[in-house]
């Protein structure tokens, strides 16, 4: 649809993962750097039922994996993933909730981050 967005719709399970692709359709490879915008958060209300955003506590969004065309991974031990020139990257981000929120609504961003200057972008999950 070209939407940078991800509808997880029913999670059933705490864990739940998601996969972005990467595409470098430059002649030069690109760098990465994850960036999970500070979390996962959910809806909560003040006593006057004013409606806001609250991180939610023991959840969390992380990168799982990044690999290339030939299944080799591409990510660094400081988290960043590398995409060769004209090479598309698979990316795996793992949302973790904790057990007592599965039926709730909960919401995150991803992002990657670009070094030297290329083009940066994100996504939200729901």
């Amino acid at each position: 649809s070209g939407d940078a967005s991800i509808s997880l719709k029913v999670i059933t399970s705490n864990t739940q993962t998601m996969t972005v692709q990467l595409t470098n359709n430059g002649k030069d490879k690109a760098t990465y750097s994850f960036n999970n915008y500070g979390g996962v958060w959910t809806n909560s209300a003040t006593s006057q039922q004013n409606a806001y955003d609250d991180k939610l506590s023991g959840a969390a969004i992380n990168l799982a994996s990044a690999t290339n065309h030939k299944g080799e991974s591409v990510l660094d031990g400081n988290q960043k993933i590398t995409v060769a020139a004209n090479d598309t990257v698979t990316v795996k981000v793992k949302l973790t909730l904790p057990q007592q929120v599965t039926n709730s609504y909960v919401e995150g961003y991803v992002g990657f981050q670009a070094e030297n200057n290329g083009v940066t972008t994100s996504a939200q999950n729901l």
